[in-house]
């Protein structure tokens, strides 16, 4: 079974994902995740990561994890998208059968900076990860500006990378992401490098895109703004080993919130102090606190 790098960018080489822990993949009209969990085999031990997680994705919604680092949320992603074996069961979004036999996924790493050529244009590097470049040149070329424009983005796709600001580059990374119409979307705090100003517009953006395409969206962040204006769920995770069944012992237990704020009225109120102060986010660090 492959390397498995846990949420924390662990640098154990020797860390690799517990035998026979592949979840069980199926369909349904959502994301659905039952019982799943992560246990490393490390340095001649189990290392628990979480256990029985039990949540759902709708089709254009988003789901935001948030929490201390080193608690997982990254390796969860990932599991849920496929990317990594993990236990229990996971139930990807129905898709048109005659497209493709398993669901398009698109990443957003946080390593974005080093995901892009360096001798080729912004819209040349957005290119050769779409299917078939040089074929449906014109199709992928239409797709990207769709992708653009529904985040409402006013970037250049002539510069070449090494002509682009940090920002640029994790505009073009969510372009990319957007322009392959995928059925999941998995990002590592995709507004980090944002300046406050396109941050606003992209976080709108981002949910029209998800909404618009139909994506289920799993996403990481740590910015309390992001989680309000871009997130329908959140799990919010206060430790490992972590569980959404309240019925474990000696797990942290992570609650699922549904984001019941009124976005537009906190964004034109008071900006970030009135959604510090919201009874969303008030819920959400109670369910840090407690341990358990």
């Amino acid at each position: 079974m492959g390397q498995v790098l846990s949420e924390s960018k662990t640098k154990h080489p020797s860390l690799k994902a517990q035998a026979g822990s592949r979840a069980v993949h199926l369909h349904s009209s959502s994301l659905r995740a039952e019982g799943v969990g992560v246990t490393y085999q490390w340095q001649g031990g189990a290392l628990e990561v979480f256990r029985d997680v039990n949540l759902e994705v709708q089709r254009g919604t988003t789901l935001g994890l948030f929490g201390p680092n080193g608690t997982g949320k990254t390796t969860l992603i990932r599991g849920l998208a496929g990317l990594i074996p993990i236990e229990g069961r996971v139930h990807f979004p129905d898709h048109p059968a005659e497209f493709e036999s398993k669901p398009k996924i698109s990443c957003v790493p946080q390593s974005y900076s080093h995901s892009f050529y360096p001798w080729a244009s912004l819209e040349t590097n957005l290119l050769i990860h779409l299917p078939k470049p040089f074929q449906n040149a014109k199709e992928n070329r239409n797709a990207i500006r769709e992708a653009h424009d529904a985040l409402g983005l006013k970037l250049d796709l002539k510069r070449r990378p090494t002509q682009c600001s940090g920002g640029m580059l994790q505009q073009a990374a969510l372009i990319r992401a957007f322009s392959r119409r995928p059925d999941i979307l998995v990002a590592d705090e995709p507004f980090s490098a944002l300046d406050f100003e396109v941050a606003g517009r992209i976080r709108e953006g981002f949910t029209r895109a998800v909404r618009e395409f139909r994506i289920c969206a799993l996403l990481v962040l740590h910015n309390i703004e992001d989680i309000v204006e871009v997130c329908d769920t959140v799990l919010a995770i206060p430790g490992r080993p972590y569980t959404t069944n309240p019925q474990l012992q000696g797990y942290a237990l992570a609650k699922i919130f549904e984001n019941k704020v009124d976005r537009k009225r906190i964004r034109k109120a008071a900006g970030p102090q009135a959604v510090s102060t919201s009874p969303f986010v008030e819920a959400v660090h109670r369910a840090l606190e407690a341990r358990g």
